[in-house]
Order: C-alpha cells, then sequence, then structure tokens
C-alpha cells in the first residue's frame, strides 16, 4: 500500500503498507446504534437529517485536504505517485526473481544480517534540511580539523589484484582517453579492462585464469574474508594518524560489500554473496577508536546494469535511479555515516536532494563531496559563494554544483576559501596492485611533503590503500603511513585542528650573509632573494609551510630539513623568512619529540622575518617552531 511515512525508500518495496488511519473519520468505524448514526463517541439524532451530516463530511474533508496538502509541503520527501512506486517494485522484484537459481549453495553466513552498529547521536540542530534549502548546510568542524584521511579499496577485483603499469592517473603518460581505458592504472577497474579486448589485463586473465569470468571472483573473494579482521584494519588506521576512513561498499562493478535487502535485478544470489559484513564490522571497529567513518558508493557507475568499455557512462533507466537511492538511505540508516563520499555522478532521474535532505536531518554533523552532481539553487547563496562554486564544479558539469568540498584527483590545489581534499593512491592504483613497481610508492618525505602542502592551502588529505582479497596491507603501503604517524604523533598540534594562513601559504627561507647588519642592507637583500630582480629568479632554500591554531593565537612554521637546497654552517646562521609580516616574539621550538621554550633571536623586518638557526636544528627531521602571534 501506499505509505505516508516521512521518507520511503524511492519507488521501491516500502515494509510500511498499512496507512495511517484517524479513527475519527474512517468509515470502517461509521456504525448505526438505536437508530442513531455514530460518528466515533458523537451521536447524530435522525431529525439532524442528512444536511447536517453532509455538511459535517464535506468540512471533514476540506479539513483532510488541507491538513495532507500542509504536510506534503512540510515533508517534500514523501512519495507523491503510488503507481509509480508500486509498478517499480514489481519490476524489480520480478527481475530479481526470474533471475535468481532456484537452488544455490551459499558459503557459510552468506545471509548473515548487517552487524550490530552502535547508532550515532541523531542530528538534533534546529536546521530542518529539504530539498530547497541544501546550500544552507555547514561545512562540519571535525572535516576542517581532521585534514588526513586513508580510502580504502576492496573487493571482487582484490583477487586479481592486477592493472598495467603505464603511468599515473591523467598524466601525459596516457595519450588520450581511450589510451588510459586501456591501459587503466587502478586495479579496481579490473572488470572493465578484461572487457576491452587484446588489453594487457585482458591477454594475462585469459592466460592465467583461462575461461572464467570476473563474477567467479565471488567465491574465492568470500573465502579468503574469512580471514579479515575490521579490528587490524582500525588499529592500523590509528597509527598512521588518520582521523577518518572511507570505504567502498559498492564500486564500479556493482557488487557489495554490505547484506543489502535492495537486491541487483541482473546478479544472481551466487553472485551477491557475502560472508562478512565489511561495512558494518569496520565501522564498528573504526569508531571504536575514535575514527569517523565515511562511506564511498559509485552512484554513476555500475556495470551491471550498463556495461560499454570504451564509453563509460551513467545508466539512465528509472530502475537504476531507484535502486542507487535505495541503497543510499539503506547505508545512512544501517550505518550513519560521518561522510557520504559518491564517485563519478548521480542518475538524472533520482530523487537526489531529498536523500541528501534526509541525511542531513539523520546523521549529525555529516557531509557530502562534490560527486553527486547537486545542481546549484543559486538564489540560496551570495554571489561571492556562487562564484566560487562555479569556480571549483567539476570539469564536464553542465551546470555550476553544490557540495561541502570538492575533490581533486593526484592533484593539488592552489588555496582557496572552499574546502578541498585531494585523493589519491600511496601507488598509482587504489586497489592492490601486484603488478606496481616499488618505486611508485609514496615515501615517508613524499607523503609528508604532500600532507604539507594540502594543510597549508585549506585542504585535506585522503590516501587510498588497496588490501589484498584476505585483508592483508601489503608492507609497501604500510611502511610510509606509518612513518607519517610517527611523524604526526609528535608534531601533530601543527596539523590537526588548524587552519591555513591566507596572506602566504608556503615560502622557502634562505640564510642570510654574514655581512648583513643593517636592517636596510636586510631589507635589500631579501628583495633581492624573493625574485625583486626580473633577471634573477627567486632563489632555493629551506621549505617553510604555515597553520594557524583556530582557537589560540598561535602560529605554527613547519620547517621541512629534509627538502633544504642550502647549508647551514656550523656555527649557525640567521635564516630569512620571506613575505612573513610577524612582531617580534618568543618562539616555542618543537624538535626533538617535545616543545621546549628555546631563546630565539626574531626579528621583524619589512619583507620578512629574521630567525637565529642552529646546525642542529637544519639536520633535525621536519619540525615546527610555534610563535604566539596577535592576529590583527
Amino acid at each position: 500500500g501506499f505509505c505516508l511515512n516521512r521518507f520511503c525508500p524511492f519507488d521501491l518495496p516500502c515494509d510500511h503498507s498499512t496507512r495511517p488511519s484517524n479513527t475519527a473519520t474512517s468509515t470502517g468505524q461509521r456504525n448505526r446504534d438505536n437508530n442513531h448514526h455514530t460518528l466515533g463517541n458523537v451521536k447524530l439524532k435522525p431529525l439532524l437529517g442528512r444536511k447536517f451530516l453532509v455538511s459535517f463530511v464535506l468540512l471533514s474533508l476540506s479539513c483532510l485536504g488541507l491538513w495532507i496538502t500542509s504536510t506534503q509541503a512540510e515533508t517534500t520527501l514523501v512519495a507523491t505517485d503510488k503507481h509509480v512506486l508500486t509498478s517499480d517494485m514489481a519490476t524489480l522484484t520480478s527481475d530479481a526473481q526470474e533471475e535468481a537459481p532456484q537452488k544455490t549453495t551459499p558459503l557459510p553466513n552468506s545471509q548473515k544480517a548487517p552487524t550490530a552498529v552502535t547508532p550515532k547521536t541523531r542530528n538534533t540542530s534546529a536546521e530542518h534540511y529539504t530539498a530547497s534549502n541544501l546550500e544552507q548546510h555547514p561545512l562540519p568542524d571535525w572535516f576542517d580539523d581532521a585534514k588526513f584521511g586513508i580510502i580504502i579499496h576492496f573487493g571482487l577485483y582484490s583477487v586479481p589484484g592486477w592493472a598495467p603499469n603505464k603511468g599515473q592517473f591523467g598524466s601525459s603518460d596516457f595519450k588520450n582517453l581511450r589510451d588510459m581505458l586501456r591501459n587503466m592504472p587502478y586495479s579496481e577497474w579490473y572488470y572493465n579492462s578484461l572487457k576491452i579486448p587484446n588489453s594487457e589485463t585482458h591477454l594475462r586473465h585469459h592466460e592465467k585464469y583461462g575461461d572464467a569470468g570476473y563474477m567467479d571472483f565471488v567465491e574465492p573473494f568470500n573465502t579468503a574474508l574469512k580471514q579479515w579482521d575490521a579490528t587490524e584494519w582500525a588499529d592500523f588506521m590509528f597509527q598512521t594518524g588518520s582521523k577518518y576512513c572511507v570505504l567502498t561498499t559498492k564500486h564500479h562493478d556493482g557488487y557489495l560489500l554490505w547484506p543489502s535487502k535492495i537486491k541487483n535485478p541482473h546478479r544472481t544470489a551466487t553472485q551477491s554473496i557475502l560472508s562478512k559484513d565489511v561495512v558494518g564490522e569496520l565501522t564498528a571497529a573504526v569508531r571504536d577508536k575514535g575514527m569517523k567513518m565515511g562511506l564511498y558508493y559509485s552512484g554513476g557507475i555500475d556495470w551491471s546494469f550498463e556495461h560499454n568499455p570504451m564509453r563509460p557512462d551513467i545508466p539512465k533507466s528509472k530502475r537504476y535511479a531507484s535502486y542507487v537511492d535505495a541503497h543510499i538511505r539503506e547505508l545512512i540508516d544501517l550505518y550513519q555515516p560521518s561522510l557520504l563520499w559518491n564517485d563519478i555522478g548521480y542518475p538524472k532521474n533520482s530523487r537526489l536532494r531529498e536523500l541528501i535532505a534526509y541525511y542531513f536531518n539523520t546523521c549529525e554533523d555529516a557531509l557530502i563531496n562534490d560527486r553527486f552532481n547537486v545542481p546549484l539553487s543559486k538564489s540560496s547563496v551570495s554571489g561571492k559563494q556562487r562564484k566560487l562554486f562555479q569556480k571549483h564544479t567539476r570539469q564536464g558539469a553542465p551546470v555550476a554544483l553544490w557540495f561541502d568540498f570538492f575533490t581533486p584527483e593526484y592533484k593539488i590545489e592552489k588555496y582557496t576559501e572552499m574546502k578541498w581534499e585531494t585523493v589519491r593512491g600511496v601507488g598509482n592504483s587504489f586497489g592492490y596492485n601486484q603488478n606496481e613497481p616499488t618505486q611508485n610508492y609514496l615515501t615517508f618525505p613524499k607523503l609528508l611533503d604532500l600532507l604539507l602542502k594540502v594543510v597549508s592551502n585549506n585542504g585535506n588529505l585522503l590516501v587510498g590503500i588497496g588490501p589484498m582479497a584476505n585483508g592483508t596491507i601489503p608492507e609497501v603501503q604500510k611502511k610510509p603511513l606509518l612513518e607519517l604517524g610517527s611523524w604526526l604523533n609528535k608534531h601533530g598540534q601543527c596539523i590537526y585542528g588548524t587552519r591555513p594562513l591566507p596572506s602566504v601559504q608556503s615560502v622557502h627561507a634562505y640564510v642570510l650573509p654574514t655581512d648583513v647588519g643593517s636592517e636596510k642592507n636586510t631589507k635589500r637583500h631579501a628583495k633581492k632573494k624573493a625574485g625583486g630582480n626580473k633577471k634573477e629568479k627567486p632563489a632555493a632554500g629551506l621549505p617553510v609551510y604555515f597553520t594557524v591554531a583556530k582557537s589560540a593565537d598561535v602560529l605554527h612554521m613547519i620547517f621541512q630539513t629534509d627538502k633544504a637546497t642550502v647549508d647551514i654552517p656550523q656555527q649557525g646562521a640567521t635564516m630569512m623568512i620571506p613575505k612573513l609580516s610577524l612582531p617580534g616574539s618568543t618562539l616555542h621550538i618543537l624538535c626533538n619529540h617535545s616543545y621546549s621554550v628555546v631563546p630565539v633571536v626574531v626579528k621583524g623586518v619589512k619583507d620578512g622575518v629574521t630567525v637565529a638557526f642552529t646546525a642542529a636544528m637544519a639536520k633535525a627531521e621536519p619540525f615546527c617552531m610555534r610563535c604566539s602571534w596577535p592576529r590583527i
């Protein structure tokens, strides 16, 4: 039947088949008693006649109409056409029943119910979101404070764990899009690469697996999954200093990592087997460590619905839109994620804005990325905000989009007021790729340099790992992340909970010559080193990045000593930090694993600040100076 709940699965079966009834006006409650007309507890004598009864009924119907109208206005999430709901429901259920085999041999625990996840606090904020006011949603502080997260790609593609090694996604290593699709460096695209005749993946697959198809990986994946332990992943991520995790719940191959009640009409029961609720178990383990949990979902591409290997596209059927909408709502209800990370767009004929409003109203401090392709309602934002959204809308989008943050891939953005998150694998693939050489992987110095550049420019860093099918994270992926975690354990105060310095994000400090004594000479030298002479390029030196404490007048200067291209004399030297306006202050130096107050001579000049630097400081690992900084 038609459901009047606040929100129903879009165009799919609904468990609430009983329509709420008003006992005061229900026809079933009307009866005759001692030759009286009875309406609830009100008895109407026959002498009142039919006129009164007709008038009363008409008035009741008018009031009911007004009530329904107001209810629909308040809750735009109620389904408006029961015929669409029931017809789509019948189509999806019947298709699933037709394609499902009569007898299946499931793996042990394949019918396991979703893992019990401790419910998060429901959103009790005064703001109530609807399809028309999503643009008023603020960025949650936790995301801006976190700075560093890990995204995990795990699925059937983890079994073959292979991709060509031609280059990095989107780089000049590929001639064009067709070349990149044939030689896709992402192992999670294995199914697509397999469908391209004579591609490296296609040839290797048939050499290694013969005539076996991609869905034949379901059984070995579930067998290997028995060895997987969610707490091991959570412990590892905690040690890396990550503050949030994003897990692939469904990638482009359409295989689900949670026991969904929404059946795929193009997959049999055998092809949908899942021996563990990966999403539920990891969500519980991650939250036990005090980290936030985000869920990745491929809303744009699903090769089980539509698969053209050389022209990937979003399925356009109403059935697919209903399927995706229902999945997202199910993930919200079961796991209450702090972050929904969609990929490659979303079906146009879905009820996306209503769904996101439901998400924000259900989960506290929730947010979404830019890949849902939510059109921006220009009337809901200021002119300045509109320009920012237009500037950072993903390339190729027909209109300006709305989002909480945007997501460049394998790229670093320049400073912008709008929050962003760069996403990349620790290697050239997000999923496990046994074909990837060691030199493709980030080392600790490169990873730290990436984090500093991102954070100082108002971004977050989301690094991808790709475990093997049994859950093992390869050592070549773990090593740089654990080293970063060790550094963050010592110096995290200059990263977590900070904000960028809008006036300057990074500079190169350099050694002033010993003959520079007067302030006049210092200014002249600073101008020269900063590139005041057009024929002379700015000198290299010691990279310095800046962040500002969110709740205190403290400036962090992070010296990346391992990237220095300047030698500090044994007796020390005066370092010039250009472009920084800073009054004389006491600097608190973070070095040798602890904060300590060290006498440091600081002198502000017109074009920057000079700092007394010792040779020991130059030889230390990248470290941070904290200084009091009265904000102006």
